[in-house]
């Protein structure tokens, strides 16, 4: 379900939000991992209109992203937004701008056959493959998200056939974040694969993951230039890894 360009209540569009939600069986893998959910976010400019209590698309009632099973005990939350801005702490936390939401990727299970929801991966997309060359720096940043009050996640991440791969900063917390990367060599030609993973401090502990695979390529001078045939978009000479949403997302 698509909804573009929507207005707040009464009609006004001086702000619009676009986004998408998709609900399947739980094996379509249009949402990975055994999801059946998932929330996707393209440019959102407005939280609450005047029947909510808004002014101006802001105020009032906070949103709220996240699922609730409509019992008052039963419930995984994002975040509450009600303000202008990309102010976010994570769950649970104050209440938040709704500019973080741009380009954001939620994908959660609503089949839950335990008592614990495991951690969310915010932000990356479903495009989990990655191609660079040898001497190309690449930068990882994950978020897992702890759906549920009063848990905390800790995450980590591992490439077992990449010697240089390492952790920058691991922080654990309801929105825990995870930095890491590597710069291929000669010898790392090849396929290889990155994974990261959240546990909670849940009962049952659980732990979500995702895989990236890495195609490392060798860098072709292209004489009398000093270019290579290899080259990506990079930020400050290294290949920083953007989550964003598919380009057959909204």
């Amino acid at each position: 379900m698509n909804w573009t360009n929507v207005g707040y209540f009464m009609s006004m569009t001086d702000k619009v939000n676009t986004f998408q939600l998709i609900i399947t069986d739980g094996t379509d893998p249009v949402v990975p991992n055994g999801a059946n959910v998932s929330f996707c976010y393209k440019d959102m400019q407005w939280t609450t209109g005047a029947a909510s209590g808004g002014v101006n698309g802001f105020g009032g009632t906070p949103a709220s992203v996240g699922a609730n099973q409509g019992n008052g005990v039963d419930y995984i939350q994002f975040g509450r937004f009600d303000q202008p801005g990309a102010a976010y702490d994570g769950p649970f936390g104050l209440n938040d701008g709704v500019s973080f939401l741009d380009d954001q990727y939620f994908s959660f299970s609503t089949d839950i056959t335990t008592a614990n929801v495991p951690p969310v991966v915010s932000g990356q997309s479903v495009c989990d493959s990655l191609i660079l060359c040898v001497g190309q720096p690449a930068l990882f940043e994950m978020v897992f998200l702890s759906p549920e009050p009063n848990q905390i996640t800790t995450p980590n991440a591992f490439a077992p056939t990449l010697p240089t791969f390492a952790i920058i900063s691991s922080i654990p917390g309801l929105a825990a974040t995870i930095t890491a990367g590597f710069t291929p060599a000669l010898t790392d030609v090849g396929y290889h694969y990155v994974t990261f993973e959240g546990t909670d401090n849940g009962n049952p502990v659980l732990t979500s993951s995702i895989t990236i695979t890495v195609h490392v390529l060798p860098a072709i001078v292209v004489p009398p230039a000093t270019d290579t045939v290899c080259t990506l978009r990079s930020t400050g000479g290294s290949l920083r890894i953007v989550h964003h949403t598919p380009a057959n997302r909204r």
